[in-house]
């Protein structure tokens, strides 16, 4: 085998696993994110499966409406709120990194989409020269 053909065949290795989907649990990843592929919890609360069930009918009908996802929010203004112990937390003001989803938790499938598009790159080269590369 050539230099090169060795070299994509190290490639394809290091970068298969990241490209192969595994079994996640948390907030609804948001996003361009198939929210087919999301099953939510049980106990989400009705709104949130609500959400949920309307965006998967919005996908089938080839809509691609998005999920805002957990990260930073540069505006926030958010009160103090009671801590339990009769006091109140402090109030939040400006950035802040905001964790959740109006679709709730649940069970999806996780897999990196560059390494994925880099992986069938990898594999169509491959093919070209007339390796066979599994499936």
């Amino acid at each position: 085998m050539s230099a090169v053909i060795d070299a994509l065949c190290a490639a394809r290795a290091f970068i298969a696993p990241h490209a192969t989907p595994e079994p996640a649990y948390g907030f609804f990843p948001g996003g361009d994110f198939d929210p087919r592929k999301f099953t939510p919890d049980a106990e989400n609360s009705a709104e949130e499966i609500a959400a949920h069930k309307a965006l998967c009918e919005a996908w089938e009908r080839g809509e691609r409406p998005t999920v805002a996802r957990s990260g930073r929010v540069d505006d926030v203004s958010l009160p103090g709120q009671p801590d339990g112990a009769g006091g109140r937390t402090e109030p939040i003001e400006g950035p802040a990194i905001v964790c959740g989803s109006s679709l709730g938790m649940g069970v999806y499938e996780y897999f990196d989409r560059e390494a994925a598009r880099v992986l069938g790159l990898i594999d169509e080269a491959l093919r070209a020269e007339g390796v066979e590369v599994p499936t």
